[in-house]
């Protein structure tokens, strides 16, 4: 089975990385782009309208608050109810527990991995963030932790998330409109994600393990990023609800199904195992109940490595 496979990779790894996508925040309610299965944004006629105006600078440049308007409605709303799943908090489990210098390389601008808990600098956003933004005409910019400080930040500007009223830059003698801080399509990656995404990709070694997590693998160069990994000599785990062109490469072991893998436990219709781990736990590791992290589940006849021992 692909699970025990991807389990024994991770008990033998050294150095883990992960990469995510919208899927992985699809279980918090926030719809996916492209996905078949849940009526992607970008999907139809009217999908690719909304991408050829709203993500991309052409709109925003043209007619900012119409698309302040719709971003708010369509795009941040959802993103401002959204909690984190199972997903999000086995991430920042498997983080905490196993591989303390666990990095997260994601293109979703939601911040719902910082909201479980991964820390900031964990967390490298290579298509921006819904908490920072900048002004149309000159990018000045501006990072929020709340709406209550972007209200402040703006003049006590009234109502954030009033459709009607698009904000406008305080700097002196600037007042452009201002944007989401997330990369549009045909804006180049921020820079110091970017680099700082490769560095932690160019410390994976054979027997690494790059955590591939819903993402559909079309958006480049972020696409790239598994390639690289495999011709680095480390392996890919890819947990998706759909095949994508990485899931049948040699270095890739593909696990269909929710991030959380909530319905695993049903499969084994027994309680869960021990975990152990070379790096960080001989001894052997309790196990959080069902629906809390992928990474619990060495199955029946996985044989822990050789230097992991049980009392």
């Amino acid at each position: 089975m692909s699970i025990n496979k991807a389990v024994k990779q991770l008990l033998n790894a050294k150095r883990v990385v992960c990469f995510t996508g919208a899927g992985i925040s699809a279980e918090s309610g926030i719809q996916t782009f492209r996905s078949k299965s849940n009526n992607g944004f970008w999907n139809g006629l009217k999908g690719k309208l909304t991408l050829a105006y709203f993500g991309t600078p052409f709109g925003w440049n043209l007619t900012p608050e119409f698309c302040w308007k719709h971003y708010i409605k369509d795009f941040y709303l959802p993103i401002q109810k959204a909690l984190p799943n199972d997903g999000h908090f086995a991430l920042n489990q498997l983080r905490k527990e196993f591989f303390p210098d666990m990095k997260i390389i994601t293109q979703n601008v939601d911040g719902l991995h910082q909201k479980a808990g991964i820390p900031e600098d964990s967390v490298h956003e290579i298509h921006g963030s819904v908490l920072k933004y900048k002004c149309i005409k000159k990018g000045h910019k501006f990072t929020i932790a709340s709406d209550h400080d972007l209200n402040n930040m703006l003049n006590n500007f009234k109502g954030y998330c009033d459709i009607n009223t698009t904000p406008k830059c305080q700097h002196i003698n600037c007042k452009s409109f201002i944007r989401p801080d997330c990369t549009l399509f045909l804006e180049p990656l921020p820079e110091e994600a970017w680099n700082n995404s490769l560095e932690e990709i160019e410390k994976l070694n054979k027997g690494d393990i790059m955590i591939v997590c819903g993402t559909s693998g079309v958006v480049y160069p972020a696409a790239q990023l598994p390639f690289t990994v495999m011709e680095r000599g480390a392996d890919v785990i890819e947990i998706n609800l759909e095949k994508t062109r990485l899931s049948n490469e040699p270095y890739c072991t593909f696990l269909e199904g929710k991030i959380s893998l909530q319905n695993k436990w049903d499969y084994l219709n027994q309680p869960p195992p021990q975990m152990y781990h070379h790096n960080l736990h001989p001894q052997p590791y309790g196990m959080l109940p069902p629906g809390n992290g992928m990474y619990y589940y060495p199955y029946p006849n996985t044989i822990p490595p050789t230097n992991g021992k049980k009392d």
